[in-house]
């Protein structure tokens, strides 16, 4: 059939329509190649048949593959056209076909301006959505067909195309800025344009060359890495090309958290990717093209990292390989394992490694020092973890991982870590402000369950509308703005201090407690019990740091008065005991400044206390949230809304911080001498805790909740008012007068033991003239010691107040027992002067 329309058709005409330069020459027509940018002809057809070559590129066909490619014509468009041109009648079978893709299908899907995309050539083509490639002049040197959004193959090139950077001809605005944004195919390129954000596109992730370097030169390249495969080798490929041409540019390497890729965020909106693309380009990473050209390919495909394989080991997902002393592989793990990253400590310099196995489709990560790792005793304990590590393989294992580290020690990701949350130095803080420092929850085993409550959840709107009723109520309004002080301690210098809320049940005092924490989290994984140790304690405040703690149902600790005063003087010293480390010498000691929220239906300082207990809490007997419904919607919403407010704080705090590092300290110093002045009767430190708690209330009803500035200072008012109430005059803190108390009533209901005909065991007498109590040191003390009294702090305070008399024994020593003569003997005796205290006689 073809040697027959051969002889019909007129290829000379045929082919001058459209190649209107073309010239004979012998038995060809010669002209420029029509499928790329060239200046000397090499394109030759053959006058008799038809067929052509190009001897630069290599095209070839026919006429029917001529109109396929210069005209994108289907098979059955380009016999018709021919057949016509021949004179021979056709009867058409099918209507024309229509582009498989069009420009406007796929502006749709990228929400794109369609206008712009046709500036760029783009038009529609039976095979699809045609996309010209031209050079640094605008001229064409290559076509890539789209064919689709989605599918197995949705790009093809025009035949004779040649790969090259997509978007060369506006490379000049790359250089106006200085820096350009390479990125993996066409669409990113057009979202990049559209926000006048200059890029340049690789066909593909693996088709960079290292002679495109040259069209970078003098710009910093930024190199978008997608979160996949593909993305790593885009990164390296790149790395590669540009390390060939000895490439001297700034590399930087740039992501998106959430988002594969910027049309993805784009579509997103047009706010969210401005800030998201600010903050991601603000924290690209720059990077060593020499390190990352050597990085190795990966064995697993989701492995987290692909670490150079030390010599003499490999490893795969059947496990980890190695050679024996006769060069004989053996299996030593039946999983495979890799290290994956390094991490130091900002707070003591110490480093860990993260080593990484992965267990049923899934990777495992744990974070070890290197003394565990590298150590045949130790390394066989990480087996509880999972690891699949023993005493069998100890040896090889810590042999394989030594050698990996050393092997990669240039191309291990590195990060900053800390153990705690809180403030990170003095402009970082956890959650929410600190992202390119990790959190090391290995080195704070048992803590999991509290991180994991440190997050966002639910409606912030909701979350601020239920805490409206919390504000109302004067203790549940102190316990909220302790949790907000908390971190604004450290800032200004201030000692630790509790907020205890006691009294009967069913007052809301735990849906307080709930309403206080949810400003940072979910309060059910943050808050802790009375029924624990002063060690596990310390390791909670520890872990904290600046975050307050919530410790609630004080009933837990039953009648260990001890204890509890113990506890109290621990947490709020604001550091752990010195203690020993299993592994020799001492562990680093704990230190935290924190506000500390307790709950119970008793007090916390029992009547024995001393009077650093009471001073260092703030006692408020009463009920913080008196509506049963509202308290259980606080239950509710708490538990589904959280989270929200801390980070919001914090970042106003933070800011104020960097205008002025003296804000806080002087918002405090105000509100202070304000409450002293007013109320010069309240011990020190509730007034400075009052203050405390005033400024952070102050500022987190105006950031947090949006109110004006004279309305949250009408509430501050009212809650240090109530604040004081509670708390109460300085004198119910202070240890001589509830020991005053304590003795005066055992003198009085024990006064028959007194009396000349006592027929029970006489515990001294009485002298009536003199109104003095006379009492047998031995049982004196044992009253005191059974109710909780220092016997020589009160005798001593007793002395020093005139309640009791004092001897001097010579040599400036005293004692605070007397001698006098008790029946036939003299004996010791301790002398209760008249039973008023001594401000009591000045009165």
């Amino acid at each position: 059939m073809q040697e027959n329309i051969d002889q019909l058709v007129d290829w000379k005409q045929f082919y001058s329509q459209y190649l209107p330069g073309l010239k004979p020459k012998g038995d060809e027509l010669h002209g420029l190649c029509p499928f790329h940018n060239e200046k000397n002809p090499s394109f030759g057809i053959k006058i008799k048949t038809g067929q052509y070559k190009c001897l630069s590129c290599g095209a070839n066909g026919n006429g029917w593959t001529f109109l396929q490619e210069y005209k994108g014509m289907t098979k059955e468009q380009a016999n018709k056209t021919i057949l016509d041109f021949a004179g021979i009648k056709t009867e058409s079978k099918s209507r024309a076909k229509k582009p498989a893709f069009t420009v406007e299908e796929y502006a749709a899907a990228k929400q794109l301006d369609a206008a712009k995309l046709y500036e760029y050539g783009m038009k529609n083509a039976v095979k699809g959505m045609a996309v010209p490639y031209m050079d640094e002049k605008g001229n064409l040197v290559a076509t890539r067909y789209r064919h689709s959004l989605k599918g197995a193959v949705r790009f093809s090139w025009m035949k004779g195309s040649k790969v090259h950077p997509y978007g060369l001809w506006r490379l000049q605005e790359a250089r106006k800025k200085g820096f350009v944004v390479l990125v993996e195919g066409e669409s990113d390129c057009h979202t990049l344009w559209q926000y006048d954000i200059p890029a340049l596109g690789s066909p593909g992730a693996d088709t960079f060359q290292s002679t495109w370097s040259a069209y970078l030169k003098d710009l910093n390249v930024y190199l978008f890495k997608e979160p996949d495969q593909g993305g790593e080798t885009f990164l390296k490929k790149v790395c590669i090309g540009l390390l060939d041409s000895h490439f001297t540019g700034k590399v930087y390497s740039l992501s998106l958290q959430g988002y594969k890729d910027p049309s993805d965020l784009h579509l997103a909106g047009e706010d969210a990717f401005r800030a998201a693309w600010a903050a991601a380009f603000g924290m690209a990473n720059p990077i060593d093209i020499r390190i990352v050209s050597c990085l190795a390919e990966k064995v697993i495909e989701d492995q987290p990292f692909a670490p150079i394989k030390p010599e003499k080991w490999r490893y795969s997902e059947h496990g980890v390989f190695g050679l024996d002393e006769k060069g004989i592989e053996e299996k030593i793990s039946p999983l495979p394992v890799i290290v994956t990253k390094r991490l130091i400590d900002i707070d003591t310099n110490t480093e860990k490694l993260e080593v990484s196995w992965r267990r049923h489709g899934k990777w495992e990560f744990l974070k070890a020092e290197k003394a565990t790792l590298f150590q045949y005793s130790k390394i066989a304990e990480l087996a509880n973890t999972g690891m699949p590590v023993s005493s069998k393989n100890a040896k090889e294992m810590v042999s394989y991982l030594f050698d990996m580290e050393a092997a990669n020690m240039e191309f291990l990701p590195t990060v900053q870590s800390v153990s705690h949350l809180g403030w990170l130095g003095k402009e970082q803080f956890l959650p929410g402000h600190a992202n390119e420092i990790a959190l090391d929850m290995d080195a704070k085993r048992g803590m999991s369950f509290l991180v994991n409550g440190f997050e966002k959840n639910g409606d912030f709107s909701t979350w601020r509308t239920c805490l409206e009723y919390v504000v109302q109520n004067p203790i549940a309004q102190l316990m909220l703005a302790g949790s907000f002080a908390s971190p604004l301690l450290s800032v200004i210098g201030h000692r630790n201090f509790i907020i205890h809320v006691w009294g009967a049940s069913k007052g809301g005092k735990t849906a307080a407690m709930k309403a206080a924490l949810s400003v940072w989290g979910n309060p059910e994984r943050i808050m802790v019990s009375f029924n624990t140790t002063q060690v596990g304690l310390e390791r909670t405040c520890q872990f904290l740091n600046n975050l307050p703690l919530g410790v609630d149902e004080r009933q837990l600790a039953g009648d260990k008065q001890e204890f509890l005063d113990k506890l109290v003087y621990a947490v709020s010293a604001g550091q752990g005991k010195t203690r020993g480390d299993k592994g020799g010498g001492l562990q680093a000691k704990a230190f935290w400044n924190l506000v500390v929220l307790t709950t119970g239906e008793e007090s916390l300082a029992g009547d024995a206390s001393h009077s650093g207990v009471r001073t260092r809490a703030l006692e408020l007997y009463g009920v913080p949230l008196p509506d049963e419904r509202e308290a259980s919607n606080v239950h509710r919403v708490t538990d589904m809304h959280y989270g929200h407010a801390g980070v919001l704080f914090m970042r106003h705090v933070m800011e104020e911080l960097r205008k002025d590092k003296e804000f806080w300290h002087k918002e405090y110093t105000s509100v202070y001498r304000q409450l002293q002045d007013k109320w010069p009767h309240i011990v020190q430190p509730h007034i400075s805790a009052i203050a405390m708690l005033s400024v952070a209330y102050f500022w987190a009803r105006q950031w947090v909740w949006g109110i004006p500035e004279e309305q949250a200072q009408e509430e501050m008012i009212r809650m240090a008012v109530a604040g004081v109430e509670l708390l109460g005059a300085a004198q119910e803190a202070d240890y001589v007068d509830r020991a005053f108390d304590f003795t005066t009533a055992w003198l009085a209901s024990n006064a028959d033991r007194f009396k000349e005909n006592c027929h029970q065991e006489k515990y001294g007498y009485y002298d009536g003239v003199k109104q003095q109590y006379w009492v047998v040191p031995a049982i004196l003390k044992a009253a005191l010691q059974d109710n909780g009294f220092s016997v020589s702090r009160t005798l001593k305070e007793f002395a020093e107040k005139g309640i009791i008399q004092r001897e001097n024994k010579g040599g400036g020593k005293e004692t605070f027992s007397v001698k006098k003569i008790w029946g036939n003997q003299r004996v010791r005796m301790v002398v209760f002067n008249a039973l008023c205290k001594e401000e009591e006689k000045n009165e």
